[in-house]
Formats: C-alpha cells, structure tokens, sequence
C-alpha cells in the first residue's frame, strides 16, 4: 500500500526525527499528491503529523550567551566597545537562528495546510480539520486566508472558547484592532460556557458524540439547551439531538453525550437553543 496516507505520515515523522528533514518532506509532499485518493480523516491527521515536524523554537538568549562566551574566550580584560561588539554581533547570531527555524518551519506548516485543505475538499464541516487549518494559516500569517476559515470554524462550534480566540487573532493578523477586541471579550467574559466536543465517533448508521461544558466564570451558569446537527457529505442534516445543560457552579465543568442514528454521518455542529 505504497500511498497510505497514514504510513506515509508515519515514516515522515520517523525521518524527521532522525533529522533527515529533506526526506521526510519528499514523503509528506506524496501525501499531497495522491489526496484524492485518501480520504479526509487520514489527510487530517497526515496534516498534524506535517504540522508537528517543524523544528522548535530555538532558544534565542542561550544561542546569544554560548556565542558571547565562545568569542570572548574567557578574556576579562575586554574594553567596552569590544564587549559591545561581540553583543550585537550574538544578538545577530540568535535572530538569524530565529529566522532559519521560521524558513524551515514554513515549510511544515505550508504542507500541513495543503493537507487539511485536501482534507476539507472531503469533508467541508469538520471541525477539527477547520481549527487545524486555521491554526496553520496563523502559523504562515495568512490571515486573508485565515479569517474565512475561523468564521466558518464558529459558525460550527460557536461556544468552544479556543475557536472564538483564533477568529480574535485573525483579526488581529489583519490589524482590525477592534474587530480582534470584539472576539477576545467574547471568549474571556461574554460565552456563557465553554463547549468541547472530546470525541465524535461516525459508524455506517450511526454516530456517537461526547464532551464538556465548563463554566470558567466566578458565578454559576444558567441552564441551557445545545442543539447537535448531524451531517452527511452533501451538508445535509441527518439527524438532530438536543443536549440540557444543567446549571454548572462557578469554575465548575459538565460532561455530556449524544448519539445520532442515521447512515454518512461525518460531522456535527451545534448552537444554542
């Protein structure tokens, strides 16, 4: 099976690991270049496996301090301007650092967001291959790109505190400075609850969904309804369920399930009732 796409993301990530970044990148771009064939799960998760190979952050003040040591070679009588000197010249080294993590992390992400874009041709209302999607975006700093994926991400899970934040930073990638504002309030005060969907199951005739709600405020909630939409490949809605919400105390969280039956679920979304 020399274009499963699981396999493959799996030998990526052997290969990065072993540091051989060129290969591992060849292996990724194959997943690209058969997503036709693949279906959206296995492109979601090549795309995280892609995602995650971006080498980390360098840590930019050891970078500095191991090159001031190195160049002032354990010399104590350096004037100033030299111990200035050899400052700059280590604050340079640990910015070019910086920028080499960042080229080479692009191209990571640049792979990672073809992958969940591949994915989404598939299944246009998963929730999770939106937030991924997004999440690349902000990583390249593509907000024109971003933006529209964050509206259609809310327009699906509209009380999950992270989703409302990732529409806060688009808008800030833009520099709509109010329009960011508006988001970041919403997500830190004005939800009533957080909503996270932990695990959704689709089977041939059914589908199963569970989560929490927490209430991340300093006074208890009101009780409320959520309504779960269910979703073939066409959009269409299979099937609907309702979830009530007990009152949760201050700082409190709830656990909730659902389940659907109906044949091709592959998504949900929900919204207050």
């Amino acid at each position: 099976m020399p274009n499963d796409a699981q396999a493959l993301a799996r030998l990526g990530d052997v290969l990065q690991t072993a540091g051989q970044k060129d290969s591992a990148m060849s292996v990724y771009a194959t997943i690209i270049a058969h997503a036709d064939s693949m279906d959206a799960l296995s492109l979601f998760n090549a795309g995280v496996s892609i995602y995650n190979g971006a080498p980390p952050f360098p840590d930019t003040v050891h970078v500095s301090a191991d090159c001031r040591r190195e160049r002032t070679g354990g010399r104590t009588g350096l004037t100033l301007t030299q111990r200035r000197g050899i400052t700059a010249q280590c604050d340079s080294v640990a910015r070019q650092a910086a920028k080499t993590r960042d080229e080479v992390a692009a191209q990571n992400y640049r792979l990672a967001a073809q992958a969940f874009e591949a994915g989404l041709a598939h299944n246009g209302q998963s929730r999770d291959g939106l937030f991924n999607l997004a999440n690349a975006y902000l990583a390249l700093r593509q907000p024109d790109k971003m933006l529209p994926v964050t509206q259609r991400l809310v327009a699906i899970d509209p009380m999950n505190r992270n989703s409302v934040r990732l529409v806060a930073q688009a808008w800030a990638l833009k520099s709509r400075s109010d329009s960011a504002l508006h988001y970041v309030t919403l997500a830190d005060s004005l939800l009533p609850v957080d909503v996270t969907v932990t695990s959704f199951a689709p089977g041939e005739q059914s589908a199963s969904l569970s989560g929490f709600i927490a209430n991340y405020h300093g006074t208890p909630s009101a009780p409320l309804t959520l309504t779960f939409e269910f979703l073939d490949a066409s959009d269409k809605v299979v099937a609907t369920q309702t979830v009530d919400v007990p009152a949760i105390p201050a700082d409190g969280n709830q656990r909730f399930e659902t389940q659907a039956i109906g044949a091709g679920i592959i998504a949900w979304r929900y919204k207050k009732s």
